[in-house]
């Protein structure tokens, strides 16, 4: 039950990166993997502070 919690306030961000790694790491192309990191970093750029629970 406290990994949920800690879950729920997690970075946005940080969280997107990780389901990345573990969901599209290895299973898309490349030009795909792409799109996800840049919108990772658009994620960091625009909405830094934003937790998964807002």
């Amino acid at each position: 039950m406290e990994n949920n919690k800690n879950t729920k306030h997690e970075l946005f961000h940080e969280y997107y990166a990780r389901w990345i790694d573990i969901y599209k790491e290895g299973a898309i192309r490349l030009v795909a993997m792409q799109k996800y990191k840049m919108t990772q970093q658009w994620l960091v750029s625009l909405i830094p502070e934003l937790e998964v629970c807002q």
